[in-house]
């Protein structure tokens, strides 16, 4: 792909990355309106999509930013992972909870300086991040008041606040407060699933479910080489007609975004993982997550989403095989970068939206809880453990929330450069967890 064309063409002031469903009733005046384009996300074919509904806009201009090269990724292990086989108690409480689900003692990792806690086994690709300070996990994560219902949780999370009158995702009114007007539509990427956390009132999310599946589909029996020369006469030449440039540029963008997908999935490298559904793991959808970073198209966030972490059954090895998956991307992610120019500005950060019960049920597995565990990982991070369990304090025989989830978005919103009061709507606990030479 020649980037130039590229960046040429996403850099057309007042045109949206993707029109989305509000923009084409618009240019098909539907909706009445006369403005522009609406938000959504990227249209693809082979992938399903969602759109965003216009919100007003804030106003715009956080503080400059010393740090607007750094990127964020964010792990999203949605059904709520399970906290405390994940980081494990030194407390002869926690077998008595888990009499068949609880990790062997002589499988748990040992953690560094932390002689009261361990980790869970497949965590293991994690370790020399621990051992080099550059992995921090932050126990006791959650929101005060929150319930177990899986959409309450999420949308609490997603919105970085409890208050229902919030329509926007945390990460989305940071991406508008930086908005700059002429910003690549890369900036913002969802990649495995949709991100409601980069949900903005002017800012526009990438979202591709799969990039193996983020591609044309032509009709049985037609000539794919054709229809791709009628494509591109679709935008050539552009229209004097705002609405109709608008939607050429649409379909611009959405063929350069495919090309650039197919170019990261064509590489030399042999395939992450060797699971059947290829581009459905953590570790595949990392590795896309790094080659996007590295070809410079001004991507600042990027979450990665997976699911399956609602383990009422079968917990220990669904959850194995899930963390493996984890811990392998990030690893696989961090090293690919190890060597380049993003090493010391990537950050990442898993999130879910609660932990769960501390006692384990009749089918093998643990029900929804609150308190969850969290970790941050990058050369940026301070390195330890931030907090821990205490299984003598529970909360209605849950692990109690006593790190508010905004302390965390707030160390990751620091990172990205600000502005976090703005953002969370108010200032929240340092955790400590970002090296002080580079806040």
């Amino acid at each position: 792909m020649d980037r130039r064309r590229f960046l040429a063409g996403v850099s057309v002031a007042g045109v949206s990355t993707a029109i989305g469903l509000a923009g084409w009733q618009q240019l098909a005046g539907q909706d009445g309106s006369t403005g522009t384009a609406g938000p959504g996300t990227t249209p693809t074919t082979g992938a399903p999509t969602t759109t965003t509904p216009a919100l007003p806009v804030p106003e715009s201009g956080g503080s400059e930013s010393s740090s607007g090269d750094r990127i964020l990724v964010v792990v999203q292990m949605n059904g709520g992972n399970d906290a405390l086989n994940t980081l494990i108690p030194v407390d002869g409480r926690y077998r008595d909870s888990r009499p068949t689900i609880a990790i062997p003692e002589d499988e748990q990792l040992v953690l560094g300086g932390v002689p009261d806690h361990t980790l869970h086994p497949a965590l293991e690709a994690l370790l020399p991040y621990w051992d080099d300070g550059t992995l921090a996990a932050v126990a006791g994560v959650g929101f005060e008041g929150a319930g177990r219902s899986h959409f309450e949780a999420m949308d609490w999370w997603f919105r970085g606040s409890p208050d229902p009158s919030v329509t926007t995702g945390w990460l989305g009114r940071w991406l508008d407060l930086t908005d700059e007007g002429d910003d690549s539509p890369f900036r913002s990427v969802a990649l495995g699933g949709g991100a409601p956390a980069l949900r903005g009132s002017v800012s526009v999310p990438t979202v591709v479910t799969s990039p193996t599946a983020f591609s044309f589909r032509a009709p049985r029996g037609s000539d794919r080489r054709v229809l791709e020369v009628a494509r591109a006469a679709l935008v050539d030449p552009i229209s004097t007609d705002p609405w109709i440039a608008t939607a050429q540029l649409a379909q611009q963008r959405t063929a350069d975004a495919v090309e650039l997908f197919a170019s990261l999935g064509s590489g030399d490298g042999a395939p992450v993982t060797d699971r059947g559904r290829r581009g459905s793991s953590v570790a595949d959808s990392l590795a896309t997550a790094a080659a996007l970073i590295e070809e410079d198209l001004g991507t600042r966030v990027i979450i990665v989403s997976t699911s399956g972490f609602d383990t009422h059954s079968n917990q220990p090895d669904t959850q194995a095989a899930l963390l493996g998956d984890v811990a392998t991307g990030v690893a696989g992610f961090l090293d690919s970068l190890a060597t380049t120019e993003w090493a010391d500005r990537v950050m990442v950060m898993t999130t879910s939206e609660f932990g769960r019960r501390v006692r384990e049920n009749g089918s093998g597995g643990t029900d929804h809880g609150r308190a969850g565990v969290h970790f941050l990982a990058g050369a940026g991070v301070e390195g330890g453990l931030v907090g821990g369990w205490d299984l003598g304090s529970l909360t209605d025989g849950d692990l109690t929330p006593n790190t508010d989830v905004r302390a965390m978005y707030s160390a990751a919103l620091t990172w990205l450069g600000g502005p976090v009061e703005e953002v969370l709507g108010g200032s929240y606990e340092d955790l400590g967890v970002l090296r002080r030479t580079l806040v």
